[in-house]
């Protein structure tokens, strides 16, 4: 939706806030309100499935051209298999939770054309419909080793109040392998609690900081949003949360795509605009459900080139996490 005279960027955000609300259902009216926290519950492993939908592009203008340019439009699907483990608490109270990959899939095209198309797991990789076994090539086993393995990030989330910490566990043939900032997305997709331990009542807004993942955008420093979060309303032992934030960020570079084919850019401004809704369950103290817009906008130049060129990147991306179920011990390939 492209804003107008009459269609200011605030009423169309504030239109899909209340779009969100209405979604979301009515809010309850109880009156005593609901205790929101993580529980301190350990040793427990939840199987998720995180998949998202990119559709956006980049606009070349070369000087001061006016008008749409030229666009290349890109079109990203991912999936994602993974689960939590938690590991107990740490001295300041904080559950530990670890983050391990089970399985991913990406579909990527560029103006129509299919540029990408892989399913990994532990033991294989599919690209473009053939097969290839970890077992029969010891430097793909090495590769996938790296990223299904083991644990790649450890998360530290406060039962309310003080930020959730995020620590990446992955080596660097992971960064290398993979654009998946897991540590900094599966945060982003958690809820946040205010600092008061009583009940919160329908209505209630308090604030969040989170890192936000970066993608296949390599910036040059970490980037953080502050959420404003809601509770909308409560159904049994379940709690609506709204989620809105959005930042900016001036004169950074960054880095898009790998080796040659990369491109380095002087960055402007970049900017992370976010609205989700989350559903917790307020007895077991634990996410149930996930979803999130996510729309990131970066203006630039090619760094070091000598040609009058402006890049638009628009890459608004919808995210949808869910619990799925494990299978039995000893059943599944890890």
């Amino acid at each position: 939706m492209r804003a107008t005279a009459s269609t200011t960027p605030t009423t169309v955000r504030a239109a899909a806030v209340f779009a969100i609300v209405v979604l979301l259902g009515a809010p309850s009216h109880a009156t005593d309100g609901v205790r929101l926290a993580f529980a301190s519950e350990t040793d427990k492993t939840v199987g998720w499935r995180l998949t998202s939908r990119t559709r956006g592009g980049t606009t070349f203008r070369a000087g001061d051209e006016e008008g749409e340019g030229v666009e290349r439009k890109l079109s990203i699907d991912l999936a994602v298999d993974y689960r939590t483990l938690e590991r107990g608490v740490d001295e300041e109270g904080k559950l530990i939770v670890e983050v391990a990959l089970d399985a991913m899939a990406i579909r990527m095209t560029q103006d129509g054309s299919s540029g990408l198309d892989v399913r990994m797991r532990r033991d294989g990789v599919t690209v473009g419909g053939i097969e290839e076994e970890a077992a029969a090539d010891p430097e793909l086993g090495k590769q996938l080793e790296a990223v299904f393995g083991g644990p790649v990030a450890r998360l530290r989330m406060p039962a309310n109040g003080s930020p959730t910490e995020v620590e990446s566990l992955a080596g660097e043939l992971y960064a290398e392998l993979s654009d998946f900032d897991a540590g900094a997305m599966v945060a982003l997709l958690q809820p946040a609690f205010p600092e008061a331990t009583e009940a919160v009542q329908v209505g209630a807004r308090w604030t969040a900081r989170r890192p936000v993942p970066t993608g296949q955008l390599d910036l040059d420093r970490d980037v953080e949003m502050d959420l404003e979060l809601v509770l909308k309303g409560v159904e049994g032992d379940v709690a609506s949360i709204v989620v809105t934030g959005k930042t900016e960020l001036t004169g950074l570079t960054a880095k898009t795509g790998e080796g040659e084919s990369g491109m380095k850019l002087d960055v402007s401004r970049l900017v992370y605009d976010v609205i989700g809704r989350m559903k917790f369950d307020v007895a077991q103290g634990r996410l149930l459900a996930s979803e999130l817009d996510l729309a990131i906008t970066l203006e630039g130049r090619p760094a070091g080139s000598h040609e009058d060129v402006t890049i638009t990147m628009e890459l608004p991306t919808a995210y949808v996490l869910e619990r799925r179920e494990l299978p039995a011990e000893g059943s599944e390939k890890r």
